[in-house]
């Protein structure tokens, strides 16, 4: 029997990064694998899986998803969930369900209303199928100790191996050309990614005379993020906004990389920051802890707190480089195959 990597509901972001990853290395290891994929990802995945009979493409929703099983649920000998959610009927094969989104246990409260709503339904659906997975797999501690808190398995069922790809330059040259007193924050503009009170820090510093440049990638579809930014640049406040690009560049000329984000499932951006010898000041909160040594920290909730630490970093004080705290686990997570 073949085996199920099942990404229906994964098609952007950090979920389709590691998905990415994930695939390239089962294909290196020449893994025996139908796929299950977003039909929204097709795109991507057309030219490398258009001749193969190993992968279907559907539309993501519970309906397609439970007819999918219902056929196929005696068919794999392992099956991995890469989209939080276990398979809706019980199947005969090993289960392991990745889970990377922790805000389906939370319901932030920058969220407009009907967004907690669907967040709070989709953790009360996966808590009713949680039984038809065998394993949780997680990508740090924290992630693991808000699973086993909402009892969604238990301690010797939720596996932590995280995995991630990041091609690591060449260090010397790193930090030869950074570029003094930049900022980077990496991040799409989701309430919980918390621009709102980075960007009220950005312009108590423009109005103290201070006003270190500031790079962001916040993508199109966050129209009035995307305005206010646009306001600020006439203020003549030091904020850049690129869109969706490839981060190497940025993390590369960037002394610094800001992270206030209120909550992560991993923070990967954290890692690549660090990778690329960036100081890292970041949200003094668990998921950040549970992946870096931070230069510095500071309270998300406090743009009078992300101000003053800015100032800090620039004024020379406490600046250390960070440290990674995890590693690249993927071999571990290719043994599931084995």
């Amino acid at each position: 029997m073949k085996n199920l990597i099942d990404a229906l509901y994964v098609h952007n972001s950090g979920g389709k990064v590691l998905l990415d990853y994930l695939l390239s290395e089962l294909g290196k290891r020449s893994v025996d694998c139908f796929l299950l994929l977003d039909e929204r990802s097709r795109p991507g995945y057309e030219k490398i899986y258009r001749d193969q009979e190993n992968v279907l493409f559907l539309k993501a929703s519970l309906k397609n998803r439970k007819q999918f099983y219902i056929q196929h649920q005696n068919q794999f000998q392992k099956i991995l969930c890469f989209g939080n959610i276990p398979p809706p009927v019980k199947c005969s094969g090993a289960v392991y369900t990745y889970f990377h989104n922790v805000l389906l246990l939370k319901q932030p409260a920058r969220y407009p209303l009907k967004n907690r709503l669907l967040k709070k339904l989709k953790g009360a659906y996966i808590r009713s199928v949680r039984r038809n997975t065998d394993f949780f797999i997680v990508q740090s501690t924290y992630v693991r100790e808000l699973l086993l808190r909402r009892r969604l398995c238990q301690p010797d069922k939720c596996l932590v191996i995280p995995f991630f790809e990041i091609k690591q330059p060449l260090q010397a040259e790193i930090r030869k050309n950074k570029i003094t007193n930049t900022f980077l924050y990496i991040s799409n503009g989701n309430p919980h990614k918390n621009h709102d009170n980075l960007l009220k820090a950005w312009r108590t510093l423009h109005a103290e005379g201070i006003n270190p440049e500031l790079n962001l990638t916040v993508t199109k579809e966050y129209k009035e993020r995307i305005a206010e930014i646009s306001s600020m640049q006439e203020q003549g406040i030091n904020v850049v906004n690129y869109g969706f690009i490839d981060p190497a560049p940025l993390y590369q000329r960037c002394e610094y990389l800001i992270y206030p984000s209120t909550d992560e499932s991993f923070g990967l951006g954290l890692i690549e920051g660090a990778f690329f010898n960036c100081k890292i000041i970041a949200a003094d909160l668990p998921y950040a802890r549970a992946v870096v040594q931070a230069t510095a920290s500071f309270d998300p909730e406090n743009p009078d707190a992300i101000a003053a630490r800015v100032k800090h970093c620039i004024n020379k004080q406490d600046n250390t480089y960070s440290k990674i705290l995890v590693k690249d686990q993927i071999d571990d997570l290719m043994k599931i195959f084995s």
